[in-house]
């Protein structure tokens, strides 16, 4: 091998070492990416907005303390935006939907990064990627979506607040994710329930003998006392609706089969991140794991990285059956936010970036279900003359609804409209009176 030869093998291994020595470049870019590409995809092929975006529409117009549905904040999302013309207003559905997204991704990597290298922590957010709940569903904006980025942070803050020497103010963020958490999503109480379990062990109940926690509590109690009081006079209308959407439990065996799809459905959402990390097990052969790393893992981060990623599908569970509900499939979708550095954990990747090639490459496959959506939403209702929710008329509805009114009615805008939520929600989102909606 000549000496020019060897220099620039030098010079190419010294460049790689260069671009790889800040993963948070490029985690920006695979972020980056997926905001554009997810929020671009539902612009191109929707000819209609989401169930979820019509109900959440409708119900955002009346800016109430609660709904009969649950929590009002993303509804408030919703009424923030109403003023905006039609397309503007989906545009800025989708993007700040895929920013929802990007920010439990942004969460993740900074609890990954407290706790793993900068390279595992990478990995975990790429892991992601092969989770079903953080790319397809994620166009329709609600509760689930916008409760995920508030679980990550809640998950890297809490962990600040246990390991930065109780400083107050993490504490007091600890109490406002919380609050916030629960005006978008009840659920929340879950991954609450979880990081509550993991305080009261032997090694971390030294907490409690200090003020951050019940700091965190008052804060909590404080921001959340609003829709508590609103949910005492509405008569609990929102648990009435968790009844009606759940599965019953009657018989014995509903005890063993609900809990069992409902596992099902959850491994099979998170299918393509666990081939993911098999890969990473297998980059290893030939090569040392991240020792380095990991001798600075305390075992307290193993475990709370354990109870985030797995108690809070326990509790969840547990709560089902005592309660004597099956739970939905989507409703897992918060579930799994830690996923991915829980199984970076396992997986112990090797500590560069030059032996995940293989990783990389399989990785690559995460671009298939932005394929997937398009041919769905795109081309399946032609092919098959099979009309979804995406492809409805919505818009020519409420214009022919709006224009028949007004023509009865000496020019007068539309301001009520009653009917379902699919049907009369259209008509309330794209009329441009913007009437209040009743929802039979």
């Amino acid at each position: 091998m000549s000496i020019t030869t060897v220099r620039l093998a030098d010079l190419k291994n010294a460049a790689l070492r260069e671009r790889y020595a800040r993963p948070e470049l490029l985690i920006a870019g695979i972020v980056g990416l997926h905001v554009l590409f997810w929020t671009l995809m539902p612009l191109l092929v929707h000819r209609n907005a989401p169930l979820d975006v019509i109900e959440g529409a409708v119900w955002g117009r009346e800016w109430q303390l609660g709904y009969p549905k649950g929590p009002p904040l993303v509804p408030w999302m919703f009424g923030a935006l109403d003023p905006l013309e039609d397309e503007l207003r989906l545009a800025a559905v989708y993007f700040i939907s895929q920013l929802c997204v990007a920010v439990t991704f942004f969460g993740v990597w900074r609890l990954g990064c407290r706790i793993l290298s900068r390279v595992e922590a990478l990995i975990a957010v790429m892991l992601m990627e092969g989770i079903y709940y953080f790319i397809f569903p994620t166009p329709e904006l609600n509760e689930i979506v916008v409760q995920m980025p508030i679980s990550a942070l809640l998950g890297w803050s809490f962990h600040r607040a246990i390991t930065d020497d109780g400083r107050r103010r993490d504490w007091i963020v600890v109490g406002v994710l919380a609050a916030v958490g629960m005006w978008t999503r009840y659920s929340t109480a879950v991954l609450l329930l979880s990081q509550a379990a993991f305080l009261i062990l032997p090694d971390t109940r030294r907490h409690l003998r200090k003020s951050g926690p019940y700091l965190a509590l008052g804060t909590f109690a404080a921001l959340w006392s609003p829709h508590v009081l609103w949910m005492v006079q509405s008569n609990f209308q929102p648990v009435g609706y968790v009844y009606s959407r759940a599965t019953p439990l009657g018989a014995p065996i509903d005890y063993v089969l609900a809990p069992f799809r409902f596992t099902t459905a959850q491994l099979i959402a998170v299918a393509p991140a666990l081939l993911l990390t098999l890969v990473l097990r297998l980059s290893r052969r030939g090569g040392a794991a991240a020792t380095d790393a990991n001798k600075n893992r305390r075992v307290n981060d193993k475990l709370y990285i354990g109870f985030l990623a797995l108690g809070s599908f326990i509790i969840a569970e547990a709560l089902s059956l005592s309660l004597g509900l099956g739970l939905r499939s989507m409703w897992g979708g918060p579930l799994w936010c830690f996923l991915g550095l829980f199984l970076v954990l396992i997986a112990r990747p090797v500590p560069s970036f030059d032996r995940l090639h293989s990783f990389a490459a399989v990785w690559c496959v995460a671009a298939l279900p932005l394929v997937a959506y398009a041919i769905t939403h795109g081309i399946g209702p032609e092919i098959k003359a099979n009309e979804k929710r995406s492809s409805f008329p919505g818009d020519a509805l409420a214009d022919a609804l709006t224009a028949s009114w007004r023509n009865a009615n000496e020019g007068k805008p539309l301001r009520f409209v009653v009917g379902e939520t699919w049907l009369a929600g259209n008509v309330a989102f794209y009329s441009s009176d913007r009437p209040s909606t009743y929802v039979r």
